[in-house]
């Protein structure tokens, strides 16, 4: 029974008793007189009507489902005894209030009915004892978190507050009430004074956070989609081996649920990372896992180690690059949106962080606003006031720290590195950061903990991929099960296999393969679809391109241009010597000097950053330990193979990136020269790899004989507007030149 009803129900009982303790005194005094003098008051006394008002009330709990047992039972008596009385008030009543004859048989009756009066006086006193026990030892009047849960249910309803008044005006109100227990009476109207105090506070506080508020502040979060939650689970909850994974793949998302976990409850570090490739869901998971129940359990766990009394403070952030209002990528829409939800988690923090607006609250006829000062002082008193801290500790999730414009600008305030010493500076204080792989954040949180989610992400895949196949299979009753049941599983594996850790993709697809089941298309139809790529996809990419700044367009067209020319990874380093490509096309024909080992690491670090920085995610660098050549380990490619089809199939959204420049770039050119310098200046370390590596074409392992093989094929399809044999003679003189067995190399290049 919800508290607001409970005091209902009291108010009810003790009205009637309060009423019926009158009339039996009434009845008493009528008894007593021998003129009958009172029956006349009986007639048309208010406490008759008051009495049967309460009666009706009374009646209309009588059985009802939402009683306590406590309740029940007094609510029952009282009601037996109600037709008692109201039949003892029918006798009292004197037919002609004028007549003293009339007044006269009143009494006559009262004295017949001495006994009965007598009986009902101890009855309904007997339940006035009963009453004053249940209210005063009510928890709702001994426990401060009864009195919490009432104060939330009174103020999340205008109603609800006003019965609740109503109640414990009656309760307190009483005659009976006022002499009979006084200790309750005093109870009740602290209650009353302490919600409607609350009550006060409750609007003050919403005040205060709509003005805090803005347009979009939520708009990021209720986009997120649910429908990968199921594939999710593992994450906080140990569901054991997943399917389509093997023994090494579930051992490391062990560890890695392990690591989260242990971060969630633990006291160590206080900052988390969650980043991965584009699309592979980390909007997704930060939204589930910042409102799973079992998260905040586990901080629960942390943030009371030491005292139970301590309070788990939560809040969250989504930011949103392409929102309209400019708050959805700055800084200073961070700080609101995190000082707007740390405050809604825990009201009681907003006289400290906003003392000002605070006391400009009471007055409603004012319209309250914050300029950038306010906020400031705000945000700075949270990261830093003992008293936010005394019995509170907060932890925060935010997706997107990547969408802020203003992360490479140092006329304002970095954001990373300000989150990242908020929590190096304070242990009540933890923080789960989401976003793409960008060097400028991972170089500022390098030592915290990192998930690549796309790296474990198949057996969540499988998962997804197969339960929404097996549902809409169930709807196909046209075809033998075993028939659908093999249909589903040649899907689900094309399409898990294809997903290269991409949820975006995932989703994309099945639209398209659920929609064609629904159509009743053919095996072979439905493979299209799996492989094909869908339009919203390509409109994503599409916004992806417009978003890259109009200062980095240049040089991103470049790097796509260059991976999407060479129809495979391309090694890092060849994207670096694009600058030079540029201002040379024929650089490689001239003298390159060989660089030192540091002197490739640190070309390979910055155009690494370069990469990662401007290509928006488009790209990815698969790092490779094992590699034992320095310029090989580490490829790029397209973060998945729909971007490479989407930008065939889309020259002129690609095109667009490079307009105005006074001349086209070419590609497949700009392929072969870096592939020559690559070459020439990497030669003293690509010697000592050629010893150590046996040069097959089909072995997979990257190598120049290889790469000349792919140019070969790639020239019969590009169609080079320059003199490819004379590259292709310079090139195969060159590798050779650098082979320890070049007479070998040049027969095998020869030969292919």
């Amino acid at each position: 029974m919800d508290p607001i009803t409970a005091l209902g129900v009291a108010a009810a009982v003790v009205a009637f008793v309060d009423f019926a303790i009158t009339l039996t005194r009434v009845a008493s005094q009528i008894h007593g007189s021998s003129t009958g003098e009172t029956a006349d008051n009986v007639a048309n006394a208010e406490e008759a009507e008051n009495f049967q008002t309460a009666v009706s009330d009374l009646k209309k709990l009588h059985g009802a489902t939402f009683l306590d047992s406590k309740w029940t039972a007094m609510v029952s008596k009282c009601n037996a005894a109600s037709g008692e009385l109201l039949a003892l008030l029918d006798d009292l009543k004197a037919k002609n209030p004028n007549s003293k004859r009339e007044a006269g048989r009143a009494a006559f009756k009262a004295l017949w009915n001495k006994n009965r009066v007598k009986t009902l006086k101890r009855t309904v006193e007997g339940y006035r004892g009963q009453l004053h026990f249940l209210i005063s030892k009510d928890t709702l009047l001994q426990s401060d978190e009864s009195f919490q849960r009432l104060i939330s249910y009174a103020c999340s309803n205008r109603d609800k507050l006003e019965d609740m008044h109503k109640s414990i005006k009656a309760l307190t109100q009483g005659r009976e009430s006022q002499t009979l227990y006084p200790e309750t009476v005093t109870k009740l109207q602290e209650l009353l004074k302490r919600v409607t105090d609350a009550n006060d506070q409750a609007h003050r506080s919403r005040r205060i956070l709509e003005a805090l508020s803005f347009s979009e502040i939520n708009q990021r979060y209720g986009e997120i989609g649910a429908e990968h939650n199921a594939s999710l689970d593992w994450l906080i909850n140990d569901t054991g081996p997943l399917a389509d994974c093997d023994e090494g793949y579930n051992e490391m998302i062990a560890n890695e649920r392990t690591r989260f976990i242990e971060w969630l409850r633990e006291p160590g570090q206080r900052l988390f990372q969650i980043c991965g490739k584009l699309g592979c869901g980390k909007s997704v998971v930060m939204r589930w896992v910042s409102g799973h129940s079992q998260t905040r359990a586990y901080l629960t766990e942390w943030a009371q180690a030491d005292d139970s009394q301590i309070s788990l403070v939560m809040g969250r952030v989504f930011l949103k690059k392409d929102g309209t209002n400019s708050l959805q990528r700055s800084r200073s829409g961070l700080v609101r949106t995190l000082l707007h939800s740390i405050l809604t988690d825990s009201p009681n923090l907003i006289p400290l962080l906003f003392p000002a607006e605070w006391a400009a609250s009471t007055f409603y006829h004012e319209m309250l606003s914050y300029d950038a000062n306010s906020l400031e002082k705000a945000f700075e008193t949270l990261k830093s006031s003992p008293q936010v801290y005394k019995g509170h500790k907060i932890v925060i999730f935010i997706d997107g720290i990547d969408e802020i414009n203003s992360l490479a600008d140092f006329s304002v305030t970095d954001p990373v590195r300000e989150l990242r010493d908020w929590v190096n500076g304070n242990s009540n204080v933890k923080i789960c950061l989401a976003c793409r792989e960008i060097p400028v954040i991972q170089r500022k949180l390098a030592k915290f903990p990192l998930l690549q989610l796309h790296t474990v992400s198949r057996g969540g895949i499988a998962k997804f991929v197969r339960d929404t196949l097996a549902v809409e299979m169930e709807d196909l009753s046209d075809e033998d099960e075993d028939v659908n049941e093999l249909k589903t599983e040649t899907l689900a594996q094309l399409i898990i296999e294809k997903s290269d850790g991409i949820f975006l993709w995932v989703s994309f697809i099945l639209r398209d393969v659920v929609d064609g089941l629904n159509n009743a298309n053919a095996l072979e139809t439905l493979w299209k679809k799996a492989t094909a790529l869908p339009k919203t996809l390509s409109e994503m990419f599409r916004a992806i391109l417009k978003s890259i700044k109009d200062e980095d367009k240049v040089q991103a067209d470049r790097f796509l241009s260059l991976v999407l020319a060479s129809h495979g990874p391309c090694p890092l380093l060849r994207l670096s010597l694009l600058e030079e490509y540029q201002k040379n096309h024929d650089f490689a024909d001239g003298h390159l000097p060989q660089m030192s080992p540091d002197q490739l690491g640190n070309r390979l670090r910055n155009v690494r950053h370069q990469v990662k920085g401007i290509c928006a995610g488009l790209l990815e660098i698969v790092d490779d330990p094992q590699q034992p050549e320095l310029t090989f380990r580490a490829p790029v490619r397209f973060a998945h193979g729909s971007i490479a089809e989407f930008l065939d199939d889309s020259p002129e959204d690609f095109g667009m990136m490079a307009k105005g420049l006074d001349e086209p770039f070419d590609s497949f050119r700009a392929l072969c020269e870096t592939f020559r310098a690559h070459n020439k200046s990497a030669g003293n370390a690509l010697a000592k790899y050629a010893a150590a590596t046996i040069w097959e074409f089909d072995d997979g392992i990257p190598s120049f004989e290889f790469d000349v093989y792919r140019l070969l094929q790639l020239s019969k399809i590009e169609d080079p507007q320059f003199d490819f044999s004379d590259f292709l003679k310079k090139a195969v003189d060159e590798i050779c030149a650098m082979h320890p067995a070049g007479d070998t190399a040049r027969r095998k290049l020869s030969a292919r």
